[in-house]
């Protein structure tokens, strides 16, 4: 497997939350030119409230001098009365506000990012639009991506998950642009369904019931250590008795959900997705872990040649902001240039 246009390195760039003020983080920032977060509404259409870890990154934008832009899924309200559906809303300071169609994002890219080393908050970031900025950056060619996340001290779903409602989610499909057609044509062959696990209970179970999937085809990708006290047995309540059946099976593998690549016999999620998709006819992959832990699918999916990229099909459910779901703020990690521009043929 090629990599390609990717310069990564084995651990992300850490920064604990009590240096967060210190001149180590503050002089990461002033490599970048435009920190670009997300603001999504939630099930009522409203901002929701900001959690701790989501003002990190907007301070230390702030206190370099770096402007902050802000990307989200559009309403009507954004699009002036035009058909919001597919595109993004893009604010810019003292630029006013754009609607592109997601088709439309490479070129804007290409037209207001060009030569710019942007950094991406994964924290704040919808799963759209990190799939679709990823994307862009690639089709466009002449940009910088780099990528931080900033991960809570707790999450309150670990402690008491029966007392948090369940997270509302939209309708599983392939993001736009990442579009595979194999399962449908796939005759005979070996075919793989992996699910990377999160913190949401029975949230992996809706795409095994949705798909009708074989349990002797599913994957389950678990995240340890977890960014958060308690989190792996939750990864692991996640799925409710159908984890023990996997890892019964063996369809279980540990991953370390911060890496994108290995490190000292540690598996990625790189790794992982490599190990398992290897002489498979067609494998669908479901990230639901860490914002981290789909970057690495993003990364995985844009590495493979075309035909491979028309045998591995992505799912997702886009979950919908409805409350603020951590507390506290731990540390930041940092992952330098995982897209830099092409160079010239």
């Amino acid at each position: 497997m090629m990599i390609r246009e990717a310069c990564l390195e084995n651990l992300p760039l850490e920064f604990p939350a009590e240096d967060a003020n210190k001149d180590a983080l503050r002089n990461w920032f002033t490599s970048f030119d435009v920190l670009l977060r997300g603001e999504e509404l939630n099930g009522e259409g409203r901002k929701p409230d900001l959690e701790a870890r989501e003002g990190v990154l907007p301070q230390q934008a702030k206190r370099a001098g770096v402007p902050t832009w802000l990307m989200r899924i559009a309403s009507e309200e954004d699009a002036s009365n035009k058909d919001a559906k597919d595109r993004f809303a893009l604010f810019r300071p003292d630029e006013g506000t754009e609607c592109p169609l997601w088709h439309e994002l490479p070129r804007w890219v290409r037209s207001h990012c060009a030569g710019k080393h942007l950094l991406l908050d994964l924290t704040t970031l919808s799963g759209s639009s990190l799939f679709q900025l990823h994307r862009s950056a690639l089709l466009a060619g002449n940009v910088r991506l780099s990528y931080a996340y900033t991960t809570p001290k707790r999450y309150p779903q670990v402690d008491k998950p029966d007392a948090i409602p369940p997270v509302i989610t939209r309708a599983i499909k392939q993001p736009y642009g990442y579009r595979s057609f194999a399962q449908e044509h796939t005759r005979g062959g070996r075919r793989r369904h992996i699910l990377l696990l999160g913190f949401d209970r029975h949230r992996p179970n809706k795409f095994i019931e949705h798909y009708q999937w074989p349990l002797e085809d599913v994957y389950a990708l678990l995240g340890d250590p977890a960014y958060v006290q308690g989190g792996v047995e939750q990864a692991k309540r996640s799925l409710g008795s159908v984890y023990n059946d996997l890892e019964s099976l063996g369809h279980v593998k540990v991953i370390n959900p911060k890496l994108l690549w290995g490190r000292n016999g540690e598996m990625s999620v790189v790794d992982a997705l490599a190990e398992l998709c290897r002489d498979v006819g067609s494998v669908d992959i479901v990230p639901l872990g860490p914002k981290p832990t789909l970057l690495g699918c993003i990364v995985y999916w844009h590495a493979l040649d075309e035909s491979r990229q028309q045998q591995t099909r992505l799912l997702y459910d886009f979950p919908v902001t409805r409350q603020v779901r951590t507390t506290g703020v731990e540390r930041t990690w940092i992952y330098p240039d995982v897209v830099v521009p092409r160079s010239p043929v």
